[in-house]
């Protein structure tokens, strides 16, 4: 029996070959009833993935995705959470794990790879590829020594110039500029030791009262020194 099933997969197959040369809607429908009877009559497991595959027909119709226009729709994939890590790294380090830790560590493990959802015009179900995504490798960084990366690091810094490429030796160098005078700042006003304005000119009046003493008094020295000098010449 096994040998007759053998027979009958190999000569569908043959005629689905023949089938994809040809378009239009017959062709599709023709190539659908084959894909399902082989289905039928043998497990998937057993037929070619490269033709009954999801890649390349409906998993449920069989309608080839070459022959149909299916919607396409890219699923990121999302990363495992801290506790599903663990169980990870429990199982790579031959630690026991549970049931149920081991069906959460597979759907995480699916969950993380890019799903590509392609939905059939004709029976209207999704199927989904699974594709793993390569993890970022990190480039491995050389040591450098120390003394060249300060060198590269630090940049001469160029000197100014002042002559601008000018040869200036038989010019005559600048007087040096005289020292500046100190400039005497000008006192602050006396402050008035609580004098009213009738006080203040009492104070004015006797310093002027004063004035007019001390000149009196030197009239009158003069006048006595010149009766003197007088009554000294008369005598002579």
């Amino acid at each position: 029996m096994e040998r007759i099933i053998e027979q009958q997969v190999n000569y569908l197959n043959s005629c689905k070959s023949c089938l994809r040369t040809k378009d239009g809607k017959g062709a599709s429908l023709l190539n659908m009833l084959l894909s399902q009877a082989c289905r039928g009559k043998v497990p998937n497991s057993r037929l070619p993935k490269e033709e009954y595959g999801p890649k390349n027909m409906c998993e449920y119709c069989g309608c080839l995705w070459s022959q149909s226009q299916p919607k396409v729709r890219i699923i990121s994939g999302k990363k495992p959470s801290k506790s599903i890590l663990k169980i990870i790294k429990a199982k790579e380090s031959n630690k026991p794990i549970s049931k149920i830790q081991k069906s959460l560590m597979k759907k995480a493990l699916k969950n993380k790879k890019q799903t590509v959802a392609m939905t059939c015009n004709v029976c209207l179900k999704t199927t989904k590829i699974y594709s793993h995504r390569p993890d970022k490798v990190k480039a491995k960084k050389e040591k450098i020594e120390e003394s060249v990366v300060l060198q590269s690091s630090k940049k001469k810094k160029k000197k100014k110039d002042k002559t601008a490429g000018l040869n200036l030796s038989g010019i005559l160098p600048s007087p040096s500029p005289l020292p500046l005078e100190e400039v005497k700042k000008p006192l602050p006003p006396k402050k008035n030791n609580g004098q009213t304005p009738l006080q203040k000119i009492r104070a004015i009046n006797s310093l002027k009262a004063k004035e007019v003493k001390n000149l009196k008094d030197k009239g009158k020295k003069k006048s006595v020194g010149k009766s003197l000098n007088d009554f000294l010449r008369e005598i002579y």
